[in-house]
Parts: structure tokens; C-alpha cells; sequence
């Protein structure tokens, strides 16, 4: 008899986010990227480990985060080196009443109309800039790799189960 372990965690193994682009407005994309990834370093999220394993890659190191607060759904608040900086979803400009420029507004704007994750990083009352994160399929050997150890969703586990059943 076979055995799957269900969790919702990493549900779906054949995609993974990646980082598309980087739009910095007050920060260089260096600052912004590590701001965000500093934040999210001890989340437990795919877009969050796509920031991290972003910033890895970059050999950005993680800055060390005062106060920190994270709220599922919401984004992540704390002091980095006397600052307070916020990251989380567009919604997050409006709920702190930022101002954006038009041409950033239109660009974050279009990209989430395609599907696109926007993370927004606000240091201060001040915009920093976005990341933006798209779904990209793994690649095969780190899809085989984590079948050995296969996590899948409670739908997935219940048709396998109503399967095997009616052999």
C-alpha cells in the first residue's frame, strides 16, 4: 500500500516563482531586492523563498530586521537600519496612502492584469519599488527529486485513492 503525505505546502511541485523583474523607483534594485528578501528570509511561502532564493543568487545577504511582524496575507513589516520597511501587495499602497508615479501605477498595473505577483517595498513613507514574480515550471530533475518525497493536495490523494479502487 502506498503512502502520500499531505500537507499544503509546496502543493504544487511541477512550478515554482521566479523572479521577472525588479522596478525600482527610490532604491536600487540591489536595496529593494534585499530590503524584501531581509523581511521574508523566515517565511514559509513559495513567493517568499523565490525572493530569497533570488537574493542568494545575487549574494545579497540578509539585513538584520528589527521588530518584525508578519501578517498572513498582508506582508511583512520591521526596522532595517533605523527605517521602518513594509512589503506586501499593491493593496499595501493604498492602506498607507502612498503616491506613486502614474507611469509605475500603469506598469504594476498592467503586469498583475497578466498574472503577474506584484510585492511592493515601501521603506519610510517612501516607495521603493516592486518586485514581480511569475510561475515558471520546474525544471524535470528538481520536479524527481521532490517526488520521492511527493506532498500533494488532499484532491490529488483522493482521486489517486478513488483510483486504485476501482482496479
Amino acid at each position: 500500500m502506498d503512502t502520500t503525505l499531505v500537507t499544503e505546502r509546496n502543493a504544487s511541485l511541477e512550478s515554482e516563482y521566479v523572479i521577472a523583474a525588479v522596478i525600482p523607483v527610490d532604491a536600487s534594485e540591489s536595496d529593494l531586492l534585499q530590503r524584501a528578501a531581509s523581511l521574508y528570509y523566515f517565511a514559509d511561502f513559495s513567493a517568499a523563498e523565490a525572493l530569497v532564493r533570488e537574493a542568494k543568487r545575487r549574494d545579497l545577504p540578509p539585513l538584520p530586521a528589527d521588530k518584525l511582524e508578519t501578517t498572513p496575507g498582508k506582508g511583512a513589516r520591521a526596522i532595517i537600519d533605523g527605517m521602518h520597511v513594509r512589503v506586501g501587495s499593491i493593496h499595501l499602497l493604498v492602506e498607507e496612502r502612498i503616491a506613486v508615479p502614474v507611469s509605475f501605477a500603469e506598469k504594476i498595473t498592467a503586469l498583475a492584469r497578466e498574472g503577474k505577483i506584484i510585492i511592493v517595498v515601501l521603506s519610510g513613507r517612501s516607495l521603493s519599488g516592486a518586485i514581480v514574480l511569475t510561475e515558471e515550471p520546474r525544471p524535470f530533475h528538481a520536479i524527481s527529486h521532490k517526488r520521492k518525497s511527493f506532498v500533494a493536495s488532499p484532491l490529488r490523494t483522493f482521486l489517486d485513492f478513488f483510483r486504485k479502487r476501482r482496479e
